[in-house]
């Protein structure tokens, strides 16, 4: 006998009369025609049928779909939007988030090798900072090793993203996006701290004022805010420290060395399946924001 269940999925109302004990995957991919969400081990361990519950990440193959009545579902396709203001891949990231932060932001590396010396560096000098990787995105192409920054929020240390310098023919042969994509192509499972943040219980609790007048935090010494006051200057300088200084006498090249060597050309990504890479332009990107809303 079927159930009527009644909540909200990507911000709009929805009733369906199904079986309550049918697995939500399967309900969203057939009854509701939102193929993003996809089947990949039926297990809960790979992540590709991830969709948010009440902000929650879950994995939709193990969860029945009347255990969802009256919450709010978040799938793919209402998840997130890629921006870009030049022919690099994307230069933000949108994605809906219970109050405004930080997720992270990134630094282009000349190469893996790049990638690998500096993350190296950071590990060294504190191995909490480790969060995610080495591995490489589907959504980009590019090489990644997320870390912890000192103001909480990640640093993402990147190469080899893809360029477009074709709209038209990149949309014909590009694989359409999906929640397995935006982990990666190959690598670690993404840590579940990277999609719904450990404190975010302390971030909504912030009011409303610190976030959208940042300038005010200079009085949140009269807050009982339980998270840390960061000092920005010097959690940027230890940033530089690590990414530029800490290679020094390791025969690593700065990245302005390298970067004029090649006098201003930039390699592309290596193409997926199903996705075409075009030739870099003569340009340079020293570093790329990811803001997550």
């Amino acid at each position: 006998m079927a159930d009527s269940i009644a909540f909200k999925l990507n911000d709009k109302p929805v009733r369906l009369s199904v079986d309550g004990d049918r697995a939500l995957l399967w309900v969203l991919r057939t009854d509701v025609g939102l193929t993003g969400t996809k089947f990949g081990c039926g297990e809960g361990h790979c992540g590709a049928c991830t969709v948010l519950v009440d902000g929650v990440a879950i994995r939709s193959c193990l969860q029945k779909v009347k255990d969802i009545k009256d919450k709010e579902v978040v799938t793919i396709e209402g998840l997130a939007s890629f921006l870009r203001c030049s022919t690099d891949h994307h230069n933000i990231g949108l994605v809906n988030s219970p109050v405004p932060l930080l997720q992270h932001y990134s630094w282009e590396c000349d190469d893996v090798d790049h990638v690998g010396h500096t993350a190296t560096a950071l590990l060294r000098a504190d191995a909490s900072r480790q969060v995610w990787g080495f591995g490489r995105h589907f959504v980009g192409s590019n090489f990644y090793w997320y870390l912890r920054d000192p103001s909480g929020s990640f640093i993402e240390l990147y190469s080899d993203l893809d360029v477009i310098d074709d709209d038209d023919a990149w949309e014909a042969q590009r694989t359409p996006l999906a929640f397995e994509h935006i982990a990666n192509t190959w690598g670690p499972n993404i840590p579940m701290e990277f999609i719904a943040p450990h404190d975010l219980p302390e971030l909504q609790a912030v009011p409303d004022a610190f976030i959208h007048e940042p300038w005010r935090w200079s009085e949140a010494s009269t807050l009982t805010y339980p998270g840390p006051i960061v000092d920005h200057a010097a959690a940027a300088k230890a940033a530089k420290d690590a990414l530029y200084g800490l290679r020094k006498g390791a025969g690593h090249r700065s990245a302005a060395s390298r970067i004029a060597e090649k006098h201003g050309s930039r390699k592309a990504g290596i193409p997926m399946t199903g996705r075409k890479t075009k030739a870099a332009p003569e340009a340079t990107s020293s570093k790329q924001l990811s803001l997550d809303f």
